[in-house]
């Protein structure tokens, strides 16, 4: 049942640019700090100062496995939860993890890998899950968490979020030339793109208040994509403006009452319009709106932990941080946005994300003593799911021919003549057979922001991983492909699939070894729990001649 259980906000650790504490990096941001450092090609980041002694106690780890060990191991003092302990889950957030190891090792940048290490070194009693939604994947796990409490599937979870400025990654987004010569200026009509940052940031979701030092819990939360475009976002909102609809109705929030906005705030021309016009169609152009990537970047999978934690201190603090950099408005439609540090009864905060393949996120946060002021949530039942169709794919079925011949002739059977399917890497292609030969163009039941997509891989986007670091490691005059790069995401084979049918639902990406059930499971929790009324499931590992896809299609029991 929806809003039978509260889910607080406890402890919060952050390891970023500005500091290694929450309490510093607030008082640095207070301040109006950033700390700036160059890549070797000198474009400008937000980097952690790797020679501070705290990095010298881990030789056998890598720079990302350092972050995530002091922060969880922090987090477990804090609290005094173990994740040895059966009702403590992990879920880890992460854009790409330990892609820096892909000079040495490819196949341990698989992402699951990281979850492995994590379980090792903590004895987690519980399987690690592993995110990965592209730039959402921090809020996406938020969501996660609070779904998984509200279930009863456990009764704390430490969600952490972790990504570094790497070679590989700043090379992907130089290649879209998206990059700032020096600080984001997000929603200013001067911005010249965003800057990368780095960090590790852990937050404790608990149904226990007396963890939450904060006395905040998170009252709504919603995930959808914009089926528009695997690199850019939607020119309309909609997609956004659905996931705070969503988040915000399931909060039982009235608009007039929120806090602030802590938006995505990328300093990019088209996510920063197309936030004013979500922004816009959801009612809250009013509100006072903030981002927090002047001061420490675009931390990619991290940000959405990290700013989120500042989100409690802004509202601790009963504080709205100014947009450093902020002179003139440059959107289409009005935000309320100052570069000036604004104090306010703030009890309540929406934080929202978006990145590449269409994905959006948002959450609700909400004070206890303050939640008087929100209407009562929804508490609906739960319904029954009934399973359509299933299809599968496997090596066998080549027989004989190339991946690249027998993807060819499948996708011209379902009668499809888009010439983008043949520019797809070989993940995507096969998730777009798989999807048009079980879906059809008739299947049209539900509104299309209510099918969701819910996708689990092991090997993600590792041959074409290898692809962009082959130019990254030449140093190919003509530098990275933007094509080649994009999919280097495990969440755009999803995204491909959204795109084409316009499933404008939730879409979940978890990476893992095997499938254990829990990401059907959580699949069949989407209509049951009324997020979404269809939902695709997706088991997808593909490289180019060894793959394997199994594929349901489940609605709601009318």
């Amino acid at each position: 049942m929806k809003g039978t259980r509260k889910i607080y906000c406890g402890y919060g650790r952050i390891v970023c640019s500005l500091g290694t504490d929450v309490a510093s990096v607030y008082e640095a941001i207070e301040s109006g700090a950033t700390r700036l450092s160059c890549m070797p090609d000198k474009t400008p980041v937000c980097k952690i100062d790797r020679a501070s002694a705290l990095w010298a106690r881990w030789p056998d780890l890598t720079f990302v496995e350092k972050m995530l060990v002091e922060v969880l191991s922090d987090m477990q003092i804090k609290t005094g939860l173990q994740l040895s302990d059966s009702n403590v889950q992990l879920i880890l957030s992460t854009t790409k993890g330990n892609i820096s190891l892909m000079r040495v090792d490819p196949e341990q940048t698989c992402l699951w890998h990281l979850g492995d290490m994590l379980s090792d070194r903590f004895r987690c009693a519980r399987k690690v899950r592993v995110v990965s939604c592209a730039c959402i994947s921090g809020v996406a796990a938020i969501v996660l968490g609070k779904r998984m409490i509200e279930q009863h599937r456990c009764d704390h979870a430490f969600v952490v979020g972790v990504d570094e400025a790497s070679e590989f990654v700043v090379e992907g987004f130089k290649s879209f030339k998206s990059l700032s010569s020096g600080i984001c200026r997000p929603y200013d009509a001067g911005r010249d793109g965003l800057t990368l940052g780095e960090a590790c940031g852990g937050l404790l979701l608990t149904s226990d208040v007396r963890l939450s030092p904060y006395g905040i819990y998170v009252g709504g939360g919603a995930i959808t994509n914009d089926a528009n475009h695997i690199s850019g976002p939607s020119r309309t909102g909609d997609g956004l403006h659905f996931a705070i609809e969503a988040a915000m109705k399931e909060a039982g929030l009235v608009k007039g009452g929120l806090g602030f906005v802590n938006a995505h705030g990328t300093g990019t021309v088209y996510n920063d319009e197309m936030e004013s016009k979500a922004l816009a169609l959801s009612g809250l152009s009013k509100v006072p709106c903030n981002s927090l990537k002047p001061y420490i970047g675009h931390t990619l999978g991290a940000s959405g932990v990290v700013e989120t934690v500042l989100d409690l201190e802004q509202m601790r603090h009963g504080r709205v941080l100014g947009v450093k950099g902020f002179e003139t408005l440059g959107t289409p439609l009005p935000l309320n946005v100052t570069a000036c540090h604004r104090d306010a009864e703030l009890g309540s905060c929406l934080k929202t994300a978006s990145g590449f393949g269409g994905t959006n996120a948002a959450i609700v946060l909400i004070h206890a003593d303050w939640e008087r002021k929100a209407r009562s949530g929804t508490n609906e039942g739960r319904r029954g799911v009934r399973f359509m169709k299933e299809v599968s794919f496997d090596t066998s079925d080549l027989k004989g021919k190339s991946f690249a011949e027998w993807s060819k002739e499948e996708y011209r059977k379902s009668g499809e003549n888009d010439l983008k399917f043949f520019k797809m890497d070989a993940p995507s292609k096969l998730a777009c057979i798989a999807a048009c030969r079980l879906i059809g163009d008739e299947w049209t039941g539900y509104p299309r922001q209510r099918i969701g997509i819910v996708f689990s891989t092991a090997d993600g986007s590792i041959e074409s991983d290898m692809r962009h670091q082959s130019v990254v490691g030449h140093a190919l005059p003509e530098g990275a492909s933007p094509s080649v790069f994009v999919y280097t995401l495990a969440n755009i084979p999803a995204a491909e699939v959204a795109i084409r049918h316009k499933f404008q639902g939730e879409m979940m990406v978890f990476v893992e070894e095997e499938p254990d059930g829990f990401s059907l499971a959580y699949a069949e929790s989407l209509i049951e729990r009324r997020f979404c009324d269809a939902v695709l499931y997706a088991r997808c590992d593909c490289r180019t001649e060894d793959f394997h896809a199994v594929f349901k299609l489940m609605e709601r029991q009318l």
